[in-house]
């Protein structure tokens, strides 16, 4: 209970002792179980002051301090009290033009329901106004005539001045404005609120509550006398946005315009972004997300509640984004779904869309939940699909829709929808139906009625509808069925040469959900061990317990086996025994993930040293933890590898301190030469790590190891040791802060000198803006990696941060990315002689890459990037280049390949911005002799593709690969190759894609590309030529040693091969014990030199 009259923060908070502040009621109910839901009830009027985080760079304000509990606001329903918000702060980008306003966004920090209270949000009345400047005006004389007067900055900011000129100097009095009797300094208004419920938390306001602004205008500011011609501005508060995240209910209220949204502060909407529109609250618009905002895959929905009662505005943010008909298009990368449950919902005229798709762009999706919700003005020009939900049977005339979008309609197997066709459809639709629940209403579900069989020449059935059922026509009732069909799940265990009780044959519906059974044997008399079922047709891997999803047909498994890991960490006998056992068993030939379990453990060896985990060594080849090695009935024992830790905890107060876990160095700057020491005296330890105890902030403005060149005051340079290091923590939550201390940040790169690594801690980085890791040597980012984006203090917040190795020295650079949250994840360097490979996660570890490309530079070298999983959400199979005026764009050579693995690719495009590639100022060709392939190696998931035609050259791919059961679905755009010379695609017989098509660039490239014929679905290569898809030869090259070998090339009959010359630098030793150098080719007993 909150009494902002008598409450007093000392008291418990019960009705009959209120506290007397919000806060104080906040704190109260951040204790006990914080998952119920607690009530802040107010038994008088109160006013909340929000001031604004760090007004000197950014408008955020928090509405309260953060609460895990959900927390409702509320008073008595019979006599509801006010609850005023006032607004202080000083972040103004608009400038005086705006008469001084205030910009605002105030984020609601916990989960919030607002019932029985009226909310008025207003300025901060005592929030008082003071020039930002000096202003110069012309002013009036009291004694007559005018002269001119500074107001300077700094000084208050009244109502009302009367000018005198004494001596030859004006002099200013403030004065009551008009009738008023006093002196009247101004506030701060409110020029632009921006409300942010955040997350994925609640945010309610309920019918019984009311939101509004108290929005006063004030005259004196119209035509003020140091700002005559500035006349609007006099109210109190300007433009409202409502950003909704999380999930959220409108009952009341006015919010201006509703819309997601992505500023630097508050963030994109969550995925799964729910809101529910009850009553009548009033929007300006009502829309789904902004330009760009959210990503690809990810759902925003609006529900109209049956109590909604309003006229909605811009829907698809038409307006709002400035489109222009006839390019209206989606404009956000989420899915919006709009579900209709009320029948009293208007949309105005400017919701519609030109175009239901767009590259790069998810759709909106029109659900009609109900009998009543089914009406022709829903029916808007934009959405992609339509679905029906809890329907009765409706006469469906498919003339109501509109010639644009509508590509399914789905109907929600929920017992009474069905289309009644009293006529045929207009033109061909296609059908879905899903379940409603867990299982099916029945196997024969009806869809529905028309007395025409020819109806069945219209309705198509989706393709995730196919593999479940059949839609068929039955002349007894003239009704549309979908039948399931039973289907059979089969287990088989093959290959083994003893008997094997496998699980019995099993009918399901098709369609139906599953869980895979176990097998009673495990192990083989061989010692192999049971890895799982592999599915006979897709070759997906299931273990028991697993669900699985029955599609119509026979659908086999089949039992893998294999064999376990045998981990040694050479401290299994230890007085504190240090062990690992992965119980898990691999299938032969198949990849095991080296664990990170020892990322934090710590022992004390034979010499005496604190030693800590460092990686793995099998077969005398070391690896990090996350990386894979193969396994099979050889493999070797895995050892564990450790190193020298030396400790640091700036909070460690002994004054004693030399490194070692009871006595951690209290600087950073001292741990290099420590290790320095270990190794010089055992040369035998080949790595080392840095173990931070506590949060640790590395200042490079005054730092030996951390510095900043006097030339290059972009750089933090965190320098080499003797050997590579490891930075950890004694946790994960550890945090590593890289702080640029300078007034004026400057630093925005961090170059790592030597072979670096980072796991077992968060890094972040207190910089100027995004910082980028650059790399001279290997680095590696371990799977318990992570990266912070909290602020380190209110005036250093934290940047986000990327990877680009154009600094790389050795000849070969591997980026080990297995955790942390990245900006971008770069490529490319201006050398033919240098390689990059990079492996992204482990297979298992989850993070998260929002751009992977080739940067923009001009670059020569080989870059391969293996994605094994994470999301990543775009991919440029391509170069950035973006255009400047010294080079008219990069020169981009040498070669990229993606190769798929696993995880999420929301997004591929074969370019980075078409404003840029298309530039009228471009001479240099973009990416035409760069070498670009992307092959799905047993990749399982949906992709989003763009491809974009330039005007210069021929864009595309020139390898694409389906391999080792990849199931790919595209959406979006057509994939191009392009012929340099060939462009070559390849499926394996148990790969598969569907959802796009691949066509090729024809080689008569003038300006603006001319696709050819689209490539025939076949397992084996395929080549386009540049004028036709040929069936493919392969030129082999034999070098009669089995030490050297080139690959075979893939080219079409009647095509020139240029003669390779890889084996320039090779020297073998032949048969007569001569060594021999490559010297040219033969072929059909003529000789050619390389070239």
């Amino acid at each position: 209970y909150v009494n902002s009259t008598s409450g007093n923060d000392s008291n418990t908070g019960m009705s009959a002792s209120p506290v007397k502040t919000l806060e104080k009621a906040i704190t109260l109910l951040e204790t006990g179980d914080v998952q119920t839901t607690g009530t802040v009830f107010f038994q008088t009027d109160y006013v909340h002051k929000i001031v604004q985080i760090n007004p000197a760079s950014e408008p955020s304000m928090y509405f309260t301090s953060a609460h895990t509990r959900h927390i409702v606001f509320t008073s008595d329903p019979a006599n509801c009290k006010t609850f005023e918000v006032a607004l202080s702060g000083t972040f103004a980008p608009s400038g005086s033009s705006r008469f001084y306003g205030v910009d605002i966004n105030l984020i609601f920090n916990g989960p919030e329901t607002f019932d029985y209270i009226n909310v008025r949000v207003r300025p901060d009345y005592d929030n008082l106004l003071y020039f930002v400047s000096d202003i110069t005006a012309t002013v009036p004389l009291t004694e007559g005539g005018e002269a001119s007067y500074t107001f300077k900055q700094g000084d208050p900011f009244y109502a009302n001045y009367t000018f005198t000129k004494t001596s030859g100097t004006v002099v200013a009095t403030p004065v009551p404005y008009g009738a008023e009797t006093e002196i009247r300094q101004f506030y701060y208004r409110v020029e632009r609120i921006r409300y942010f419920p955040h997350g994925d938390d609640i945010f309610e306001i309920t019918g019984n509550a009311t939101w509004d602004v108290i929005n006063a205008t004030d005259q004196a500011k119209k035509g003020h006398v140091a700002l005559p011609n500035v006349t609007g501005y006099a109210n109190d508060v300007g433009s409202i946005y409502i950003h909704p995240s999380g999930q959220v209910t409108l009952g009341a209220g006015s919010w201006g315009g509703m819309f997601g949204y992505n500023p630097l502060y508050g963030g994109s909407p969550v995925d799964g972004t729910t809101v529910t529109i009850k009553n009548s609250p009033h929007f300006t618009c009502c829309g789904g997300p902004y330009t760009n905002v959210g990503n690809t895959g990810e759902t925003y929905t609006i529900i109209f509640d049956e109590s909604a009662n309003l006229t909605v505005s811009d829907l698809f943010q038409v307006s709002n984004a400035g489109l222009v008909t006839p390019n209206c298009k989606p404009i956000s990368p989420m899915d919006v779904y709009v579900v209709m449950r009320s029948k009293n919902v208007t949309f105005n005229a400017n919701c519609y869309l030109d175009d239901a798709t767009a590259p790069g762009r998810g759709t909106y999706n029109l659900i009609l939940d109900g009998p009543d919700a089914y009406k022709a003005n829903y029916f808007l020009q934009g959405f992609n699909t339509l679905k029906l939900v809890n329907m009765d049977s409706i006469s469906f005339d498919h003339s109501l829709l509109p010639s644009v979008g509508y590509s399914e309609i789905i109907i929600e197997d929920d017992e009474d929808t069905l289309l009644w066709y009293d006529s045929l459809p207009t033109k061909p639709v296609t059908i879905r139906i899903e379940k409603a629940g867990s299982e099916w209403y029945s196997k024969r579900i009806p869809v529905a009625f028309c007395d025409n069989p020819e109806i069945m020449s219209y309705l198509n059935e989706a393709e995730s509808a196919a593999i479940i059922g059949d839609l068929v026509y039955s002349d007894d009732d003239m009704m549309v069925y979908f039948e399931i069909p039973v289907s059979s799940v089969i287990y088989s265990a093959p290959g083994v040469s003893e008997s094997i009780t496998v699980p019995d044959s099993h009918e399901y519906d098709s369609g139906e959900t599953m869980n895979i059974p176990a097998l009673g044997q495990t192990v083989l008399n061989d010692g192999r061990f049971f890895a799982g079922w592999k599915h006979a047709d897709t070759l997906v891997v299931y273990q028991p317990g697993d669900t699985y999803t029955v599609v119509k047909g026979v659908n086999r498994f089949e039992a893998m086996w294999g064999y376990k890991i045998n981990y040694i960490t050479g401290y299994e006998s230890a007085s504190t025994p240090v062990s690992l056992v992965d119980e898990k068993a691999y299938a032969t030939g198949s990849e095991a993930i080296l664990s990170n379990d020892l990322c934090h453990t710590v022992v004390t060896d034979e010499n005496g040293i604190e030693v800590g985990f460092y990686g793995w060594m099998v077969d005398n080849k070391f690896y990090h933890a996350g990386d894979s090695v193969q396994v099979n009935l050889t493999t070797p024992p895995v050892k564990a590898v450790w190193a020298p830790v030396v400790f640091v905890d700036a909070n460690y107060a002994g004054g004693d301190s030399d490194g070692t876990f009871d006595k951690p160095f209290t600087n950073a700057d001292l741990t290099h030469g420590a290790l320095n020491a270990v190794w010089s005296a055992y040369p035998s330890y080949s790595y080392g790590i840095v173990c931070f105890k506590a949060d640790y902030v590395w200042d490079a403005r005054n730092s030996t190891l951390a510095t900043v060149p006097d030339t290059k005051q972009h750089m933090l340079n965190l320098a080499a040791a003797d050997k590579p290091i490891l930075y950890r923590g004694v946790s994960d939550d550890v945090i590593l802060s890289f702080w640029d201390s300078n007034a004026t940040k400057t630093i925005y790169y961090v170059g790592t000198l030597g072979e670096t690594g980072f796991d077992g801690l968060a890094v972040r980085m207190a910089t100027k803006s995004q910082t980028r890791f650059f790399p001279s040597y290997d680095l590696y980012f371990g799977p318990n990696f992570s990266v912070c984006l909290t602020a380190l203090d209110p005036s250093n917040p934290a940047k986000t941060v990327g990877i680009d190795p154009m600094n790389q020295i050795d000849t070969h650079f591997v980026g080990r990315v297995y955790g942390g949250a990245w900006d971008f994840i770069y490529t490319g360097i201006n050398s033919s002689s240098r390689s990059q490979t990079y492996y992204i996660g482990t297979g298992e570890s989850d993070l998260t890459v929002n751009v992977i490309a080739n940067n923009n530079i001009n670059s020569k070298c080989k870059s391969l990037v293996y994605i094994n999983s994470g999301t990543v959400k775009l991919l440029h199979v391509a170069a950035i280049d973006k255009i400047n005026s010294s080079n008219y764009g990069r020169v981009v050579t040498g070669s990229l390949t993606y190769v798929f693995k696993g995880g999420i690719i929301q997004r591929i495009r074969d370019y980075h911005d078409e404003s840029q590639q298309n530039h009228a100022t471009r001479t240099n060709p973009y990416c035409e002799n760069l070498v670009r392939t992307l092959v799905f190696d047993g990749y399982i998931g949906s992709v989003g593709y763009d491809h974009l035609a330039v005007n210069l050259n021929a864009n595309g791919l020139d390898n694409l690969s389906f391999i080792n059961g990849a199931n790919v679905t595209f959406t979006g755009e057509n994939i191009v190759m392009k012929a340099n010379a060939n462009g070559i695609v390849y499926k394996d017989a148990g790969s598969s894609f569907v959802g796009v098509s691949i066509q090729g660039i024809k080689s008569n490239y003038t300006s603006g590309e001319s696709l050819g014929s689209t490539m025939t679905v076949a397992s084996g290569f395929s080549v386009w030529n540049g004028d036709a898809w040929n069936t493919p030869v392969s030129a082999k090259f034999i070098t009669g040693y089995d030490e050297v070998s080139i690959p075979e090339m893939i080219t079409t009959e009647g095509s020139k091969v240029i003669l390779p010359n890889d084996l320039c630098h090779a020297v073998v030793i032949d048969a007569n014990n001569i060594e021999v150098g490559f010297y040219g080719w033969m072929v059909n007993d003529k000789f050619y030199f390389a070239g």
